[in-house]
């Protein structure tokens, strides 16, 4: 292969050293607008559990009064729905479920990372590769035209010395 194609396949690497670049910048956006969102999704979950516990709690001081008031029994009764009913199960399941899907996904980014620097760790391999090739083939060609200079030289010299054979 010459050197030209050699510095050609050398720049087709850089290139897609710099696609891959690119690919993990794309990555690390996505892997911290992912983050963002799990922290907003753990804290909007503390904050749901905080105000159910809340409510639980409201719900047990009003044991002491609730044989006495009607709205009393009739508010406990009310919340004791909403808090132990499905709704407030599939809120729980949902911030797991967000929870887990966003930790995948945040693993699965790192791997693409992780992938795309081993994909540019090969690529300077080659590249590396590519270079010890061209120097072979330019100490190849140097040693090549110092031989043609010596051959060259000791065919002057014994033209020389055959002219000044002639000349006796």
């Amino acid at each position: 292969m010459s050197i030209a194609e050699l510095e050609n396949r050398k720049q087709q690497y850089y290139h897609q050293i710099q696609t891959q670049e690119a690919e993990i910048k794309r990555y690390e956006k996505l892997y911290e607008s992912l983050i963002r969102f799990k922290s907003t999704v753990a804290r909007t979950q503390e904050e749901y559990v905080a105000a159910n516990n809340q409510k639980r709690t409201t719900l047990s001081d009003l044991g002491s009064i609730r044989p006495h008031c009607l709205t009393a029994k009739t508010y406990e009764t009310g919340m004791s729905r909403v808090l132990n009913l499905t709704g407030n199960q599939i809120a729980r399941v949902t911030f797991e479920t967000l929870l887990v899907r966003a930790q995948a996904k945040t693993t699965q980014y790192k791997n693409s990372i992780a992938a795309c620097e081993e994909k540019i760790r090969n690529y300077r391999a080659e590249i590396s590769s590519i270079d010890q090739e061209i120097a072979a083939i330019r100490r190849a060609e140097e040693e090549a035209r110092r031989q043609r200079e010596a051959a060259r030289r000791a065919a002057e010299a014994a033209a020389a010395a055959a002219s000044a054979g002639k000349k006796r």
